[in-house]
This record gives structure tokens, C-alpha cells and sequence, in this order.
């Protein structure tokens, strides 16, 4: 019942006692605002010392496992609490078993756990909690709420698919390049024999030549370098068709994954940039948002988190030898669609920032014209592009028509299945 509903009752029983002159209402005035005193005291008091510690098993994980999550409920408070709800939240779409939710009694000093398990059947950046408290009058004329100050973030991993073969026509993306410019060696590229100069290392020096000619001889390396990819992933939320979205956008997470990991494997240069959002950012100023005490610091809130979307990529910088794939794994569990920057802008804003020897491979769902008008520039200035059209058919072959001119590789992505061999089409 509002303060408003009790105000009118209290005002019309005054009336009826002052015109009718009846003792009745009188009393009946008392003993209502008696109950409201008594049940606005034991609603602001009831949720007073109820405190909870959580406690998760993982903070990490890989499509499949399970958290086991317990949060212990106590009531410090030297007064009964006559009820209490608790629920812990749970992200929709992610299934669990056991109490994560409970309405009770909880006597003076008593602990009460709550333990439950989630199955993590999709990747992402699952907030697990905080644990919501309700509770008030025994009359239930006063309801207070509180979200809990805590939660736990698991980061589950996108699926990998294992790469088998990589063939994308003659110059590959992914692969050994020689150069014109003598830079460095590649000590995994033996070009031939020589004498032993002064100076060189011990790990140089070939023992078999040595050995057999009784003089030193040292290995000389070919000058060679090795191209990796920048993996580039369309999530601009306004370029994936409604029908079925869901599918499609994860099965670019898995190429994308599963393209990071080959290169990574053959001990190349790989990076990652998308235009689409970071989960973790939105899941804190969620958090602060059930904090919200008043409709005004609620308001405030929404309005910083307006400013705070600022239009940039998500990025992880290119490095050799997978040192970032860690990193690159998380930055795709916590990826979401976003309306943002389109593909075209987002490369155009960047193009001074990507790296030549690196070439670049774009999974997008659609190649607009503006898009294919960014790969032309891009080939122009020398890198090296192959296009990825997720689970669209005509758009894959609107590409390959569109590209074809521009020497560009366009594969059709279905299913996960398509990526254990990828294998360049004749455009």
C-alpha cells in the first residue's frame, strides 16, 4: 500500500469521526496509524544486517563446462527478519540446478546458503549474479528491495575449429614472403655453407661441414619474412539480417577463433579488430545502474553511459608466435553486436594504423558497395585481402562478381564443418 492510499484512509476516517461523532472511528484511526508505524519501522529495518559473500569456481572457461556458484546469506542482526526472498540472477539462456532462489525466515545470527550450478552452453561474458533481496512488514503493507554490491564475470571461450589446410590461391595470407629488401635472416630457411668468420655465434656454426672438412664452417639463412593476418570481423549490428542472427554472428566468432589459432600455430603474426562492442564496460555500468538509489541517480547514469559509447574498434594489436591468442579468445568471448561504425568506416579510420605485412581477413555477413570500394584502396596500397561471407549465398556471389576484378578471395561460410579445410574457390 502507498503512502498516498494510507494518507486518503487516514483523512477520510478523521472526517467520518468528526461528522458522525462515533467513537468507533476514532479508535479505528489509532490502531491504523499504530499498524502503519509499526509496519513502516519493521520495513526499513528488515533488510538492516543482512549481508551475503559470494564464492565461484572459475573465472575462465571453454563452451561445455560448469560453475558451481554459492553465495551465503547472513542475518547479523540480533532480530528475526519475519521474511526474506533472495535470488541470485542468472544470464537468460544459460540452464542451472540446485537453490539459487529461497524465501524464508532467517533467525537472529542465522547463515543460510544458497548453491547452485550453470552449465556455460554458449560463449560470452556471463554476469553471475548480484543477489537480489526482498523483504518488509509482516503485514505487507512495506516492501524494501536490495541488489547485492556483488557479482562474478565468467569469460567462457569461443569454439575453435582445427584448421587442416589454408590455401588461399597464390599469395596467401597467411605464409612465407620473400623480400626485396635484405632485412634480417630466418634461421628456419638454410640457404647454404660458408667458412667460419670471426664473430659468429656458436649456434651458427654447422658441425656436419665442420666435421667432414676438419674447418670451421658456418650456416648462411635466407632473407625472408613471415606475413601473418589481421583478422577483421563485421559487428556492426545493423549489417546481420534478423534471420537467424544469433547463428550467424557466432559462426564468425568461430572463424574468427578458429583462423586466430591456425595462423598462431605456424608461428605467425596475428592480431584482431572489430567494430562491434565489449561486453565487459556494458556489464559494469549494469551493475551501477542497480545501485541506482533514486530515479534521478538513475537517469544520471543512463546519461553517462551515452557518452561513454564511443565510436572505436576493439582491438588487439598484431603479434608473433600467438603471444596474443590468449587475449584475442577473450576479446571474442566478450564481443556483441552493436550499432556503430560500419565495416567501410571503421577500416577507413584505421588505415593509417594497419600494418602492411599483415594481411587482412574480413568476415563480414555482407560486401556493400562502400565496402568494396575500401578492399579496392586497400589492394592498392598493397595488402593482401580475402573476404569471408557468413551463411549468405547471395551476397557471396554478388562479392565474388563485385572482387573479381580487384584479384580479392571470397570464401561462403555455412557451418563450422567448412572451416576444417579452406580451400580458395576459383573467382
Amino acid at each position: 500500500m502507498t503512502t498516498t492510499r494510507l494518507a486518503i484512509i487516514i483523512i477520510v476516517v478523521l472526517l467520518l469521526a468528526y461528522l458522525l461523532r462515533v467513537g468507533f472511528f476514532s479508535f479505528a484511526l489509532y490502531v491504523l496509524l499504530g499498524l502503519v508505524a509499526v509496519s513502516q519501522l519493521m520495513g526499513r529495518f528488515s533488510l538492516v544486517g543482512i549481508r551475503h559473500e559470494r564464492h565461484c569456481s572459475v573465472v575462465k572457461a571453454r563452451i561445455g563446462d560448469t560453475v558451481t556458484m554459492r553465495t551465503e546469506v547472513v542475518n547479523d542482526k540480533p532480530l528475526p527478519v519475519l521474511w526474506v526472498l533472495m535470488d541470485d540472477q542468472v544470464p537468460s539462456g544459460l540452464s542451472c540446478r540446485g537453490e539459487r532462489g529461497r524465501a524464508m525466515l532467517m533467525r537472529p545470527f542465522q547463515r543460510h546458503q544458497l548453491r547452485y550450478t550453470v552449465a556455460l552452453s554458449r560463449r560470452g561474458y556471463h554476469r553471475l549474479g548480484p543477489l537480489v533481496l526482498e523483504s518488509g512488514d509482516a503485514f505487507g503493507l512495506v516492501r524494501r528491495f536490495r541488489a547485492g554490491h556483488s557479482a562474478h564475470y565468467v569469460t567462457v571461450y569461443p569454439q575453435v575449429v582445427p584448421i587442416t589446410r589454408y590455401e588461399l590461391m597464390t599469395r596467401r595470407p597467411v605464409g612465407e614472403v620473400r623480400v626485396r629488401q635484405r632485412m634480417y635472416e630466418d634461421p628456419t630457411r638454410l640457404a647454404g655453407v660458408r667458412e667460419y668468420a670471426r664473430g659468429d655465434p656458436l649456434s651458427r656454426i654447422h658441425w656436419k661441414a665442420t666435421a667432414k672438412t676438419r674447418r670451421l664452417h658456418s650456416k648462411v639463412y635466407d632473407h625472408s619474412t613471415m606475413i601473418g593476418a589481421n583478422i577483421v570481423l563485421d559487428f556492426d549490428e545493423r549489417a546481420w539480417a534478423e534471420d537467424y542472427r544469433f547463428y550467424r554472428s557466432e559462426l564468425a566468432i568461430v572463424a574468427a577463433a578458429s583462423i586466430a589459432n591456425y595462423i598462431a600455430e605456424q608461428k605467425q603474426l596475428v592480431g584482431f579488430i572489430s567494430n562491434g562492442g565489449d561486453a565487459a564496460p556494458r556489464a559494469r555500468e549494469e551493475m551501477e545502474e542497480l545501485q541506482a538509489t533514486s530515479r534521478r541517480q538513475l537517469e544520471r547514469l543512463l546519461a553517462e553511459r551515452d557518452r561513454s559509447e564511443a565510436l572505436r574498434p576493439v582491438e588487439v594489436p598484431p603479434r608473433k608466435a600467438g603471444a596474443n591468442l590468449l587475449e584475442i579468445f577473450e576479446t571474442l568471448a566478450r564481443l556483441e553486436l552493436q550499432p556503430g561504425l560500419s565495416l567501410a568506416q571503421m577500416l577507413m579510420s584505421e588505415y593509417n594504423r594497419l600494418p602492411r605485412d599483415a594481411a587482412l581477413v574480413l568476415i563480414v555477413p555482407q560486401v556493400p558497395p562502400a565496402l568494396v570500394q575500401t578492399i579496392a584502396r586497400l589492394k592498392t596500397a598493397g595488402f593482401v585481402v580475402s573476404v569471408f561471407v557468413v551463411l549468405n549465398e547471395e551476397e557471396h556471389l554478388m562479392a565474388r562478381a563485385r572482387l573479381a576484378q580487384e584479384g580479392v578471395s571470397v570464401f561462403h561460410l555455412t557451418r563450422e564443418a567448412d572451416l576444417s579445410v579452406l580451400a580458395i574457390q576459383t573467382i
